[in-house]
């Protein structure tokens, strides 16, 4: 559970949102936000060509 915590909050420990006794509630409304994470996703795409504006070079040093 630890490992997998990491991937969506990075509260490796609690594993959702850091608290393990009320991560009952919120767990629902945790489907919520990973919808709208899909949403910044999208915008995530135009950054790949702003990165190539810069050259891309200050990201590998």
């Amino acid at each position: 559970m630890g490992r997998e915590g990491v991937g969506r909050w990075g509260d490796g420990e609690m594993g959702r949102w850091g608290d393990g006794e009320e991560s009952k509630q919120p767990t629902t409304n945790n489907q919520q936000p990973t919808t709208n994470n899909q949403q910044p996703t999208t915008n995530n795409q135009p950054t790949e060509i702003a990165t190539d504006r810069f050259g891309s070079t200050p990201l590998e040093r």
